[in-house]
């Protein structure tokens, strides 16, 4: 009997074992990934402050917003093609300039404003 119940214990044991190396290994693969999101979220933190450095204002302190950079909000957003009728008026009444002048100013361009948005989307996707 005694010999039962130490082989129990033992395969009790080694199963606890077995299910604690699987939660460590768990636990690292999450903090990789933890560590690599820590790490592309600092890398787009250090080229927004740059990128806010040498933003360029335009004589009355605005950020300035070109027709490209609407065409191109127009394009990834709400897919409007700039030849389309309905064009100036989504531009005009869904403030798209205010739009791009905030992410502009919050990630320092548009094109960084539109891979932080990719980013984010895979990290939390």
């Amino acid at each position: 009997m005694r010999k039962k119940s130490k082989e129990m214990l033992n395969n009790s044991n080694a199963l606890h074992q077995k299910a604690l190396t699987e939660r460590v290994k768990r636990i690292q693969q999450s903090t990789a990934a933890g560590r690599l999101a820590l790490k592309i979220q600092f890398e787009q933190e250090q080229k927004r402050q740059l990128a806010r450095c040498f933003m360029p204002f335009d004589l009355f302190g605005e950020i300035p917003v070109t027709q490209d950079e609407l065409v191109l909000w127009c394009k990834l957003v709400p897919k409007l093609p700039a030849d389309s009728p309905r064009f100036d008026w989504y531009v005009k009444y869904w403030n798209v300039a205010q739009k791009i002048q905030a992410a502009k100013e919050q990630c320092g361009s548009l094109s960084d404003y539109f891979d932080h948005l990719a980013i984010q989307t895979r990290l939390y996707a």
